[in-house]
């Protein structure tokens, strides 16, 4: 778990520092997880997580959802973002 909050301390930041906007991403089954933000706060997001990994090789898989889904909230996007690394790179 310390590796799943520093990294969501350190994303939180840098969209905070860039963006001026406060988020609140979260980790499930080892994929980072955030919704309702724009294609450039994703991108920032995916850079924030390959800086904060630091191995060779490693890379972020972004991905938004196909399409708006209704909730008690109202609509909104969700985006997931998967570690990939090389073959024994991490």
């Amino acid at each position: 778990m310390g590796f799943e909050r520093k990294c969501l301390d350190q994303v939180k930041h840098d969209v905070s520092v860039k963006h001026q906007e406060n988020i609140e991403p979260w980790f499930e089954y080892g994929t980072m997880w955030c919704n309702d933000i724009s294609e450039d706060v994703a991108s920032t997001i995916q850079h924030s997580i390959i800086n904060f990994c630091e191995k060779p090789g490693t890379s972020v898989s972004k991905s938004e959802m196909d399409q708006s889904r209704p909730c008690h909230y109202g609509m909104y996007r969700d985006w997931a973002f998967d570690i990939i690394g090389e073959k024994n790179a991490l």
